[in-house]
């Protein structure tokens, strides 16, 4: 009787051009995080988050990632005083006051009236919904770490699980990360990726996936899809894993 009532419903969705298939146990199209996690796997030993804010996901990381230490980048300083604060209470939880790029040094970042918004690249008035958010409120001198030399600095062979919020920046990210991208260190990647010109030089997500292609990183899943009010694709998050 179920067997029967299983194809009943794929003939009926199938009338509409949709087709039903049964997931993997505990595979999320859903939650990111869930997904993440899943794909890490239960022995994570370490979170890189590149532009942590204020540290709300970091802490999330924590709780969800009990054996791990989450390294967290964060170049603004307000943001990252937040992040340090919640450090000082959480013993896994690393700050680092830096922006993550090819070079190690410092640079101009545009710090934007909506903090979270800010980046190393110019924002694009588009005259859009968007531009609203992307207002230079003024421009601050930050410092700037390659990924590969700073997980040398803390004795890190491997990630599992990569956290990418470059607004974007995210290829300058990628390209730091030298040995451990090229060598399949990394186990699962997360990234915000562009899908519209929103940051002068920024990357968009074609490009982006098709530099991961060429160290064996496939897209796995697209979460959080954001669109314009005329329907297109602005941004949205992706999740990336070793080809098998």
């Amino acid at each position: 009787m179920k067997i029967i009532l299983v194809m009943w419903i794929q003939k009926v969705f199938g009338y509409f051009g949709f087709q039903v298939r049964r997931l993997s146990q505990n595979v999320s199209l859903i939650s990111a995080l869930d997904e993440q996690i899943r794909l890490a796997g239960e022995d994570t030993a370490v979170v890189v988050e590149v532009g942590a804010a204020d540290g709300r996901d970091s802490m999330i990381y924590a709780e969800r990632c009990p054996g791990a230490r989450i390294i967290a980048y964060e170049p603004i300083p307000e943001s990252f005083n937040k992040l340090a604060a919640l450090a000082s209470g959480e013993s896994r939880l690393i700050p680092v006051n830096s922006a993550v790029s090819n070079n190690n040094g410092s640079t101009v970042m545009y710090r934007t009236n909506q903090v979270d918004s800010s980046s190393l690249l110019k924002p694009i008035d588009n005259n859009d919904t968007l531009s609203k958010y992307h207002k230079i409120d003024e421009l601050i001198t930050v410092q700037t770490v390659r990924l590969d030399e700073d997980m040398n600095r803390l004795k890190v062979d491997k990630i599992d699980i990569l956290k990418i919020d470059a607004q974007g920046a995210e290829l300058e990210v990628l390209e730091s990360l030298g040995c451990f991208l090229s060598e399949g260190r990394i186990k699962v990647i997360y990234a915000e990726v562009g899908f519209k010109d929103l940051f002068e030089g920024g990357v968009l997500y074609h490009d982006l996936a098709n530099y991961l292609v060429g160290f064996g990183y496939q897209l796995h899943s697209f979460y959080d899809l954001v669109h314009l009010p005329n329907g297109t694709l602005a941004w949205g998050d992706a999740i990336f894993v070793r080809a098998q």
